[in-house]
């Protein structure tokens, strides 16, 4: 009898003591579990089962700051966070995040403005008469708890809103943080630190893609030379350091002893480094022939310098050449190309002019995207080519990884 006594006494107060520790979740609960797997990778404190006497969160864009109250003291944190990414992948590969504390003065001022605003007595988006609902845009979310509630709140544009008098006080309450925080300055200096390269997001749909990687590999042929293949690579940065640099080589041959190998090293952004819609782009040829079809011993050589302006859709350049064959020979390069990006369509012709000699080449690709996780696109090209009087038809087929 006694023994069964304490086991109900002891049964009561276990209920007793998991009922004081089960809180009342207010307000939205839709962003619960995708939150939840946020804050466990920012090593964030889950605020359901905190024990603060009070305890905030306001959520940003790739921001989270948190601020905290325990028997009169307090304290907070600002965390920088994204996600990086592969591009056309939707898989994260890594966490990366800054977490720095917030100091007391700054606390002071928040936690005032927090009381002062009424932001915490608004309802939820959704329960605002008038507030309109999207996909694009910011959702800020707002989460606050104590001892015995936990309200989870979000707040889709407010500025799309602010024909509401709930949404100018979000609005200002974002602006106020912002300026205390000076957030915009902090995110700057959280990015900069970024590898060279890379794809970043949060939590969002939005890709953010810095220079990146680029390699790709294929055939070319020609009919001339059937035989070949290309291989290019783009180093967009090492470690911190933007390099910008490509290099490129082809090779074509035939079961006859005929051959052609061409091969460039290229900088891009040497001069213009910050429009977004412009750029330029300087590199350096080398290319060997020995082509029996139009000569049984000779071999010809060029070294060539092209720079090219590229604006928007458009590409113009001017360069020198130096060919070695029969003769010695300098001349000069025309280079022009146009793109129709929606269409994913180049076409670009390039002009060798020297005394008695004209070379051309005209050339259209076709690129197809792929959202396959290791293999961003493939192309397909045709090109026209007249040496020395000597025409040739060719093709490639690449794929880019």
């Amino acid at each position: 009898m006694n023994r069964c006594l304490s086991l109900i006494i002891f049964s009561s107060l276990f209920w007793n003591l998991n009922a004081q520790n089960i809180k009342k979740i207010c307000d939205d609960t839709l962003y619960l579990k995708t939150n939840e797997k946020i804050y466990k990778k920012l090593d964030l404190p889950d605020l359901l089962s905190s024990k603060h006497d009070f305890y905030f969160r306001f959520k940003n864009y790739g921001q989270i700051i948190d601020i905290w109250m325990d028997q009169g003291l307090m304290g907070g944190t600002l965390t920088n966070y994204r996600f990086k990414t592969k591009k056309n992948s939707n898989k994260d590969s890594d966490t990366i995040y800054l977490k720095q504390e917030i100091n007391q003065t700054k606390i002071a001022k928040i936690y005032n403005i927090i009381n002062d605003s009424k932001i915490l007595e608004l309802k939820i988006d959704r329960e605002i008469e008038g507030w309109k609902q999207g996909f694009d845009g910011i959702t800020y979310c707002i989460e606050y708890t104590n001892k015995d509630e936990y309200h989870f709140k979000k707040y889709w544009n407010p500025e799309t809103n602010r024909s509401l008098k709930e949404a100018i006080i979000v609005s200002d309450f974002i602006n106020k943080i912002s300026g205390i925080l000076e957030l915009e300055e902090s995110k700057r200096k959280f990015e900069s630190k970024f590898s060279a390269t890379g794809c970043y997001k949060t939590e969002g749909m939005l890709v953010m893609c810095y220079l990146y990687d680029l390699y790709s590999f294929g055939y070319s042929g020609s009919t001339r030379l059937p035989l070949g293949y290309e291989a290019k690579i783009y180093f967009g940065g090492i470690s911190n350091i933007k390099t910008n640099l490509g290099l490129s080589l082809t090779h074509q041959f035939d079961s006859k002893g005929s051959y052609d190998i061409s091969t460039i090293i290229g900088y891009h952004n040497l001069f213009i480094k910050s429009k977004k819609s412009s750029n330029d782009y300087l590199s350096y040829g080398y290319r060997i022939r020995k082509l029996k079809y139009i000569d049984n011993k000779i071999k010809w050589q060029n070294h060539s310098l092209l720079y090219r302006y590229n604006i928007k859709d458009i590409s113009l350049g001017l360069g020198a050449n130096y060919l070695i064959g029969r003769k010695k020979k300098v001349g000069g390069t025309i280079y022009a190309d146009k793109s129709f990006s929606q269409a994913q369509i180049t076409i670009a012709s390039e002009y060798f002019i020297y005394n008695k000699q004209f070379d051309y080449k005209i050339s259209l690709s076709k690129r197809f995207r792929l959202y396959a996780e290791n293999i961003h696109n493939f192309s397909i090209g045709l090109y026209y080519e007249s040496f020395l009087d000597k025409d040739n038809i060719g093709w490639k087929l690449n794929i880019y990884l």
